[in-house]
């Protein structure tokens, strides 16, 4: 086999598809985890019919239980009602001491349970060799496809091409538009930037029902999902996807590769040989695999994370949601705040408006009160708001990561710990201060007392554990992605990039994916 790719996610697939569409061939070992039959055939059957013939049973099916928090944290992201994007407990060990890094043994990764937000980084303090990721922008939008609009957004990211017709929009978020248009010039000197959200949703053979459901699943499977990819890479002559199938180490010999994994569930050991090994299965998995494969027993590492903060804010307006359909529950608009009195780096906000998930929230809080209950409804819902925020990942001290094997050939124990958060809490405050002091040009206020701040991890924006370097020391990547002191081994997800910038993770690392699979096709 001409190359090993290990993973589904993002990056797995991007990877795998540059080798093939370099003639290279590929074998793609993954673990495979995915919904239960059961499940698979009521989203099936809901696809095929309108949603005002769902049934009440089945609605209530596919949405997310209400519960479902992560320490005290935002709800838990399911894929109609499970679970099963978040791995098994057992499959690799790992300890969280105040962080909450998740990993993932889904076909397609996280990209199950993502929002689907896009934008693409500009590419700043990667080392020299990385070039302009511009060209690997317009593969990976073309293949996830990109609805958006020319708004001001341009001023700072530009659109890759070609571009899809964007969602609608809620009234909502029309009217924080229009607020934040008439007030565009203020916010410009104020170094704030708005428009609407990008979204991978791809409406070239379906279009939104608009039924508010999208972020515990889309029965018509609309936002993109590495799954998508992973269908359409079936169509080359030399890829095999091979999953049950957990990769725990590697060996490199010469101009080979041996990659070593366990069958799943019954832990067989098992064995391939290839020219080339990419690694692709997320940073936790990464890190563990390449700590199965290292000589010392203990290895400390850097992890980077980009903070995360949620901030309920309250519209000047209210508007009447009962009756009406929802719309899509996805990102609405993005703010991005570039001003130096606040954070030396770009600060990426994502406002979300009503939706159904909201109207359950607090009817849970109000179960005790018809009468509060009816209220809330009808003066609180439609004046709602979530701003999600992301800082990058300078803003913050790394997660410290020790990769800790008790002897030779046993499995890898990973142990995470803060390293404090008390530089990213002082930034997260500056922005609810200036978001409030901005309150009239936004057109919502912050309800500050009731701000979220995650803990490490939180959100899934982790990375930069084999951070690219012109030079690489070891546990470092080059340019290239290759694992240093391996001539063979690459690594092709978030692991490999120096820094994590604000805005959202997943189009740069599919872009990069690509691009480290091309040039080691290239150099065959």
């Amino acid at each position: 086999m001409d190359s090993v790719v290990v993973g589904s996610g993002p990056a797995g697939v991007m990877c795998a598809m540059a080798l093939l569409d370099a003639g290279a061939g590929v074998l793609m070992l993954d673990v495979g985890e995915d919904l239960d039959s059961d499940k698979k055939d009521l989203v099936s059957r809901l696809a095929r019919q309108n949603p005002v013939d769902w049934s009440r049973e089945d609605y209530a099916a596919i949405m997310p239980p209400a519960s479902s928090r992560i320490n005290g944290g935002p709800p838990l992201k399911t894929l109609f009602g499970s679970a099963f994007a978040y791995s098994r407990s057992g499959m690799i060990t790992v300890s969280q001491a105040a962080t909450n890094c998740t990993m993932s043994h889904a076909i397609g990764g996280l990209s199950r349970v993502w929002g689907a937000a896009v934008l693409p980084w500009e590419v700043l303090g990667w080392p020299r060799g990385c070039g302009d990721l511009k060209k690997f922008y317009d593969i990976v939008g073309r293949e996830i496809g990109v609805g958006a609009v020319r708004d001001d957004l341009e001023k700072i990211h530009p659109l890759p091409h070609p571009l899809l017709q964007s969602l609608p929009a809620s009234v909502q978020s029309g009217y924080i538009l229009s607020r934040m248009t008439r007030s565009a010039g203020t916010l410009d000197r104020r170094k704030m930037y708005f428009g609407r959200a990008r979204l991978a949703v791809d409406t070239r053979a379906v279009s939104c029902k608009e039924e508010g459901i999208c972020l515990g699943g889309c029965p018509y499977l609309l936002p993109y999902d590495a799954t998508k990819t992973l269908q359409k890479l079936f169509k080359y002559k030399n890829f095999k996807y091979l999953p049950g199938h957990k990769v725990v180490s590697f060996r490199e010999s010469g101009d080979r590769v041996e990659v070593v994994a366990e069958t799943v569930p019954d832990s067989s050991p098992v064995s391939f040989n290839a020219s080339r090994l990419f690694l692709a299965s997320g940073v936790l998995s990464t890190a563990s695999i390449v700590a199965g494969a290292m000589a010392q027993n203990r290895a400390v590492f850097d992890l980077k994370y980009n903070p995360y903060f949620l901030l309920p804010a309250v519209l000047f307006r209210n508007f009447n949601v009962s009756g009406n359909k929802p719309g899509h529950s996805l990102a609405q608009l993005f703010i991005e705040i570039m001003d130096d009195h606040v954070s030396k780096n770009q600060i990426h906000l994502q406002v979300y408006t009503y939706n159904p998930l909201m109207k359950d929230r607090i009817g849970g809080l109000c179960r005790n009160s018809t009468f509060l209950k009816s209220v809330l409804e009808r003066h609180l819902l439609g004046r709602l708001v979530a701003i999600q925020g992301y800082l990058s990942s300078s803003d913050a001290m790394p997660v410290r990561l020790v990769a800790r094997r008790e002897r030779k050939d046993s499995s890898v124990m990973l142990e995470l710990s803060s390293g404090g958060t008390k530089k990213a809490d002082a930034v997260i405050s500056r922005v609810a201060v200036k978001l409030a002091a901005n309150c009239r040009s936004l057109g919502f206020f912050p309800v500050l007392p009731m701000l979220y701040r995650g803990l490490p991890g939180d959100g899934n924006h982790i990375g930069s554990v084999f951070p690219m370097k012109e030079q690489p020391k070891e546990f470092e990547t080059d340019a290239n992605g290759r694992l240093s002191g391996c001539s063979r081994v690459y690594i092709a997800d978030a692991s490999v990039l120096p820094e994590l910038q604000a805005p959202t993770l997943t189009f740069t690392v599919m872009a990069n994916a690509y691009r480290i699979g091309n040039g080691a096709a290239q150099k065959t």
